[in-house]
């Protein structure tokens, strides 16, 4: 059936567009866990050294909610707004009482593990939809595949009109 295959189709292209835009976050993650103490004391000076620490917690959170941003938008295109605003909701409400018990007695720190983990479950919550949806495996999710290349660069070439890309 050419309706199942478009949309099967579909929807390995938003599962290519998850996974890559997973893996080149992954290097903005690294590259701020590696050096992001140099860039915040270069950016706003030493006496912003503290914020380091919290921002290597909310790079979890930021590493996994970025590609569910895809994965959100895919279901609002489908016509689930119900379900993607239940899911914003739960994980608002998860937020809120986790800033209440973290940010009380860890401050910043408090702060930066209460975003990582609300945003953790939001994720979990989008990507088993998803999934549960599509049928795609999780694995296939993460793990970046030699065509997923090839697929961004046809994009690209889309876009800009260029075939050297």
């Amino acid at each position: 059936d050419s309706a199942k295959k478009n949309s099967n189709e579909f929807n390995n292209n938003v599962a290519s567009l998850v996974r890559t835009t997973f893996f080149f976050n992954l290097f903005i993650v690294l590259s701020l866990v590696f050096w992001g103490d140099d860039i915040i004391t270069f950016v706003f000076g030493s006496k912003f050294i503290g914020a380091f620490v919290p921002l290597r917690l909310m790079l979890i959170g930021f590493i996994v909610s970025a590609p569910t941003t895809i994965i959100h938008a895919f279901f609002m295109g489908k016509g689930f707004p119900a379900k993607m605003i239940a899911f914003n909701w739960l994980t608002a409400f998860v937020a809120i009482v986790l800033n209440y018990l973290l940010v009380k007695h860890f401050n910043l720190l408090g702060a930066g593990l209460s975003y990582s983990v609300s945003f953790l479950i939001w994720s979990i919550l989008f990507y088993a939809y998803f999934v549960n949806f599509t049928k795609i495996k999780l694995i296939d999710l993460l793990v970046i595949k030699k065509q997923d290349f090839y697929f961004i660069r046809e994009i690209l070439r889309k876009k800009f009109g260029k075939k050297e890309i």
